[in-house]
Parts: structure tokens; sequence; C-alpha cells
């Protein structure tokens, strides 16, 4: 099924150590949302990428209770260089 140009499929990859979710904005996402991705992915289940910054927060569906599974989380991927379009 395609909606808004990505992609739903209603089963998993063969091997699921190989799936990747990304949740771009993060800080603009519910703390109810991100605990599905994080439970679902916890145990080596695949890999949960978490892009944004807490400084360019837009809305307030963040509500900060996802901080502790923050502490778990490995932090040292970070963004090196800003990719400026013009």
């Amino acid at each position: 099924m395609h909606l808004k140009g990505i992609t739903y499929s209603k089963s998993l990859p063969s091997s699921p150590h190989n799936l990747a979710v990304f949740i771009d904005e993060y800080q603009d996402t519910s703390a109810d949302v991100l605990h599905i991705f994080y439970e679902a992915m916890k145990g080596g289940k695949g890999k949960l990428y978490l892009l944004g910054d807490k400084m360019q927060q837009i809305y307030k569906t963040y509500d900060g209770s996802f901080e502790q599974e923050f502490l778990s989380l490995n932090r040292e991927m970070n963004l090196q260089t800003n990719y400026i379009i013009k």
C-alpha cells in the first residue's frame, strides 16, 4: 500500500535484524508513539534512529515521558555536517 510516498507492508523483512526505523523530528512526536517503536525494536530486533533537536520543538506533543528510555540509547552518532540546500 502507498500513502503519501511511503510504502507499507503487512509483513516484516525476512530478517528483522536488518530492519531500521527512522523517526525524524522526534521532539514533535508523541511519547506514546516513541514507546511503541522503542518496545518493538529493543532486544536487537532492529535499529531505531531518532533524529531531531529538542531546541527546535514546535508542537507540544512530546510530554517528556520517554526520557528514561533516552538514557538507554546509544547517542554516539551525531550529525557532523549540516547541509543547506540553496
